[in-house]
């Protein structure tokens, strides 16, 4: 009898986002306009389909605009065949226009080591990011006016995702994915807490800051101290939650708001 020796090897895929192969030295990934001071990240997927151990997994990040993009969550060393191991890219743009970097995948695939990825974004101003966005029809399109006399400025229905073609004062319903801040007390026995709940947009370099106050007057507002449970929404939005302890004791009425700046 003729014994075949078959040789086991591993092979490397790369995914983003899941289910979408990349190819080595063809792919690039855009993680879009991002305003200088605001980051975007995008996560990353490496499979093994082949049938031995992946191992001696690193990367690296070179190329013109290396600085702007960073791996803020490193894959494991070794994937095992049909396993998978995950690693998160951040962007953040040091300088406006186009940037571009190189992600290196080295391991001991056989003919993908390393396995190149080009790495591209734009980065704009916060204030050109808002031009982009705010429609060309408006009678008002400057970050503090409000064409459809419904309350809320187009500043804020950037910040928080209200459609600014019509009359749009939407509160956000708990989990929702937008409209204006959710701020609710809520007791608990001798418990007394102040929750907030709004969406934050991604990478716009917009500025939100949840202030409490108890007597509503210019002066009185001032920043959390709790810290915020983020989730992701998308690619684009994140959805913030702070849950501020007050005292009903000492503290018969407080107010809440997120304030929004555009730098």
């Amino acid at each position: 009898d003729l014994i075949a020796a078959v040789t086991q090897k591993p092979e490397i895929t790369l995914e983003q986002p899941v289910g979408t192969n990349l190819t080595d030295g063809v792919s690039s990934v855009n993680f879009g306009s991002v305003a200088i001071g605001g980051t975007h990240s995008l996560t990353f997927t490496v499979s093994n389909s082949g049938t031995a151990d992946l191992t001696g997994i690193a990367l690296g990040i070179d190329g013109t605009n290396a600085e702007d993009f960073t791996v803020t969550v490193a894959p494991t060393a070794t994937v095992a065949p049909g396993s998978t191991s995950t690693f998160t890219v951040r962007y953040a743009p040091a300088d406006l226009g186009t940037r571009t970097a190189t992600l290196r995948i080295a391991s001991k695939d056989a003919d993908e080591n390393p396995f190149d990825i080009v790495l591209t974004g734009t980065s704009v101003t916060a204030v050109g990011a808002f031009d982009a966005w705010i429609p060309s029809g408006l009678s008002d399109r400057t970050p503090t006016g409000i064409p459809h006399q419904d309350g809320v400025p187009n500043l804020l229905k950037y910040a928080f995702g209200l459609n600014p073609n019509t009359q749009d004062s939407r509160v956000m319903p708990l989990g929702g994915n937008s409209g204006l801040p959710a701020i609710t007390r809520q007791e608990a026995g001798s418990a007394s807490t102040l929750r907030f709940e709004f969406v934050r947009r991604i990478g716009s370099g917009l500025i939100y800051t949840p202030q409490k106050s108890t007597f509503l007057t210019t002066g009185s507002w001032s920043a959390l101290s709790s810290q915020p449970v983020v989730t992701a929404v998308d690619a684009f939005w994140e959805r913030v939650v702070y849950e501020e302890t007050v005292n009903p004791v000492t503290v018969s009425a407080c107010f809440g708001r997120v304030q929004v700046d555009l730098p």
